[in-house]
């Protein structure tokens, strides 16, 4: 950000365009210091996943013959999608409110069938000021981004209602944040998650594969065809 200039103007209304030149100058910084920390996030996440791809290329490519995966294990891993709403989609498609554009997420709804559990992120209210004409901030909708939750013999779906707030004055939106812990997991697909419940119910606990029907599983199940390769194990 550029400094003041050593000899300011006396006069009052050039005084107050320069200091607001400059505080928009500062809330423009900020505000790419925000895209460049969550872009630095995601490339991290992209690392680890890059890792894990390369110690399972070595795992097979070492391993006894014995100890290969199948081709049916390794279609599994296709299937592994990211959650782009936090890492700003894969979709060419844009959805247009004031003040900015906001990539639309592409990933698959999970089933209305299963019940949800809200729980409400919203924003302090002593931060629900708009910086440009220090008016309080109204809220003007909310963001939900849904969670596949698997509790032994319940499954629910729990909604994370991040509340968005406005100014009135049309140049500034506040949506309530994410704790990373949050974030990391909606980076996660839910199948993944589903998978590793099944494998774990059908492999080592040996419940039938039927038995996922009654617990309300088989909406779910249907959403991702690779998870029938388990019941032929």
């Amino acid at each position: 950000m550029q400094s003041l200039p050593d000899k300011l103007p006396d006069d009052v209304d050039t005084l107050k365009a320069l200091v607001f030149k400059q505080s928009k100058k500062a809330d423009d910084l900020s505000e790419k210091n925000k895209q460049l920390a969550t872009k630095n996030q995601q490339y991290k996440i992209q690392i680890l996943g890059l890792q894990e791809q390369l110690n399972l290329a070595l795992a097979r490519r070492y391993a006894s013959s014995s100890e290969k995966l199948s081709p049916d294990q390794l279609r599994l891993f296709t299937e592994a999608e990211v959650d782009q709403e936090l890492i700003e989609g894969d979709s060419d498609e844009t959805v247009t409110v004031p003040a900015h554009k906001r990539k639309k997420s592409s990933r698959k709804a999970l089933p209305e069938t299963l019940p949800r559990v809200d729980v409400i992120h919203d924003i302090p209210e002593s931060e629900r000021i708009c910086p440009h004409d220090g008016a309080e901030l109204q809220e003007m909708s909310e963001v939900i981004s849904e969670q596949l939750d698997i509790i032994p013999a319940k499954i629910q779906v729990i909604r994370h209602i991040r509340k968005q707030y406005a100014c009135s004055c049309g140049q500034y939106i506040k949506l309530a944040p994410l704790s990373f812990e949050i974030k990391h997991y909606l980076l996660l697909t839910w199948k993944a998650y589903l998978f590793c419940h099944l494998s774990v119910s059908s492999m080592q606990q040996m419940l039938p594969w039927m038995r996922f029907a009654s617990l309300g599983l088989s909406s779910v199940i249907m959403h991702c065809q690779p998870l029938f390769w388990i019941s032929r194990l």
